[in-house]
């Protein structure tokens, strides 16, 4: 109701311009003059209120920049005031925000965030050019994806034309319009527009209006538009904060599925487009996939091993006839007329006999040895070095055998270990190889 009556109030001031303009055509008026009449009859319809914040609005920007930015007609020209704009930020804020909605109505394909999040921008009937401008601005751009608007002294005339730019807009992702002047009848006719407008994911209204028929609103919202994945509103009834959670989850399970259908279809889309690339050329293998060979190729790579494998087999064996010992001429003579049980020679009987007395014989005294000894009888006396001993009577053993006898001895092994332990340790058997360690 609110925007039809705004509707009309604009048709109606559109009459009354037309109508001065026939007038100051008949009598020969300037435009300046028309201008000049305009401003008087506006001044004069706003209340005292509007008029104290028109004057304070009208040092927020500088008419001059105004002009040339009005008269701008593409996306392009409007960079090269980009620095300007940006500069008179803190100054005079009026400049940038003039400058911000009209890219906004060129539809600047550069604007994708647009954010006046904390910026008061002035009434619609103070300044035409920025909140009524870009309500309507809204319906055709196709390029602004954020549109943040929290907190920005939006008026309910205004909210109520955004609404109806969401019914057409199909590019907005994000709308936040937290903490702004918005009426429950109003903020229920947005939510019907978002339910028309099936590319906005996310709505944010917090403290701006509530009551049963918006929350209703909203919910048919969620269940017409799948989209819409998050929203930001106050819900103080326990049935329908459960209800709208529920189809809030949905939802989000919903555009999760459409993620995976897209990146599937995108990296089919690449497979398709990268094997019409490289048609009628073989693929390289993968690092997984082994290239397929021809029965000659893999018969030659047998027929390589098996030479391979043979020839490491006569080297092996060259090798174990060089590093065996060589019998002297005499000894295989001996070896069979002694056979298997023939004994072992005293030899190496003594060398296995002898290690068992390795400390019987006492080495010479050393200096520091008789100078221990002078000492009291409390001390101990200095043990002998046995391993030492041990180890060098058991080099000469191994000195007096030759190799032969160690062939020898190899073959009569349980001979050898009766000697080493005994005449009273015979047995009848000779002991197995297990029972060696």
């Amino acid at each position: 109701a609110s925007f039809t009556r705004r509707r009309s109030s604009i048709d109606r001031e559109d009459l009354q311009k037309a109508v001065l303009q026939i007038e100051a055509q008949a009598t020969g008026a300037t435009e300046a003059e028309v201008e000049a009449v305009q401003v008087v009859e506006v001044e004069e319809r706003l209340s005292p209120k509007a008029k104290k914040a028109a004057d304070a609005w009208a040092e927020c920007y500088d008419e001059d920049f105004v002009k040339r930015v009005l008269a701008c007609q593409q996306p392009g020209e409007l960079q090269a005031l980009e620095s300007e704009a940006k500069a008179s930020k803190a100054t005079k804020l009026g400049n940038w925000m003039i400058w911000m909605v009209h890219r906004a109505h060129l539809d600047d394909p550069t604007l994708v965030k647009f954010d006046f999040t904390n910026l008061k921008m002035p009434e619609g009937n103070v300044e035409p050019l920025i909140s009524p401008k870009l309500a309507v601005a809204m319906e055709s751009n196709t390029h602004i994806e954020h549109l943040l608007m929290g907190c920005t002294n939006l008026q309910d005339q205004e909210a109520a034309i955004l609404a109806v730019s969401l019914r057409s807009n199909r590019s907005l992702k994000v709308l936040n319009i937290d903490t702004n002047v918005i009426q429950p009848l109003t903020l229920e006719s947005i939510a019907n527009g978002t339910s028309v407008n099936e590319a906005l994911q996310e709505l944010r209204c917090n403290n701006t209006a509530n009551g049963r028929l918006v929350t209703e609103a909203f919910l048919r919202a969620l269940k017409s538009n799948p989209s819409l994945c998050k929203l930001g509103y106050p819900v103080t009834d326990a049935y329908f904060r459960g209800e709208i959670d529920k189809q809030l989850t949905r939802n989000n399970d919903a555009a999760r599925k459409r993620r995976l259908e897209e990146k599937r279809r995108k990296e089919a889309g690449e497979a398709e487009s990268e094997a019409a690339e490289t048609k009628g050329y073989p693929h390289p293998p993968k690092a997984d996939q082994q290239p397929e060979r021809s029965p000659e190729r893999i018969k030659e790579v047998k027929e390589t091993v098996k030479e391979v494998l043979e020839v490491k087999e006569v080297i092996t064996k060259k090798q174990e006839l060089e590093e065996a010992p060589q019998l002297p001429e005499a000894e295989p003579a001996m070896l069979s007329e002694a056979g298997p049980t023939t004994e072992t020679s005293p030899e190496l009987k003594e060398a296995a006999v002898e290690p068992a007395e390795p400390c019987q014989a006492e080495a010479e005294p050393s200096p520091v040895a008789e100078d221990e000894l002078k000492e009291p009888q409390a001390m101990t006396e200095e043990p002998c070095d046995e391993p030492e001993r041990a180890g060098s009577s058991l080099k000469e053993a191994r000195s007096k055998v030759s190799a032969s006898d160690c062939e020898h001895a190899r073959t009569d092994i349980p001979g050898t270990i009766e000697a080493f332990l005994g005449e009273g340790s015979k047995t009848s058997a000779p002991l197995p190889m297990r029972n060696l360690r």
